[in-house]
């Protein structure tokens, strides 16, 4: 399904696929792939089950990309990038210039205890991870 002007154009193969918006998903093959905004997933020639919400969400990827999802304006996502989620990740950076909430988190409680896994953010890339490192785990709790 596609609605908006040159979305989904260059569709050959690019079923159960749904596009919304001006040059949305622009595909010339794949599928399961849904794009909402200008020009989102507008650079994917080829590509599988990816989602992208927002004005160029998406459009980093370039072709044979799968299971991504991009939620914002300009997150863009990139080449080669597989199984990935981007959540406003174009917003400034910085002490105290953009904010995250998150509902649902504090609703399942995990003690600091020696096997239990401790999330972790990359103050360079802001990408979640975790660690089985108690001692990390300690150094936190004295934060």
């Amino acid at each position: 399904m596609a609605v908006g002007f040159n979305a989904l154009t260059a569709n050959v193969a690019a079923g159960f696929s749904v596009a919304v918006g001006f040059q949305a998903l622009d595909i010339a093959t794949g599928g399961q792939n849904t794009a909402v905004g200008d020009n989102a997933l507008g650079s994917l020639t080829t590509g599988f089950q990816n989602t992208a919400i927002g004005d160029l969400a998406g459009d980093g990827y370039t072709g044979g990309e799968a299971g991504n999802i991009s939620v914002g304006a300009f997150v863009l996502g990139a080449p080669g990038e597989n199984n990935t989620i981007r959540i406003g990740d174009s917003l400034p950076t910085g002490a105290g210039v953009s904010q995250c909430f998150i509902g649902g988190i504090l609703s399942h409680f995990t003690p600091l205890a020696f096997g239990n896994p401790i999330v972790t953010i990359d103050p360079l890339t802001q990408q979640l991870g975790w660690t089985m490192d108690f001692t990390a785990a300690e150094q936190q709790k004295k934060i």
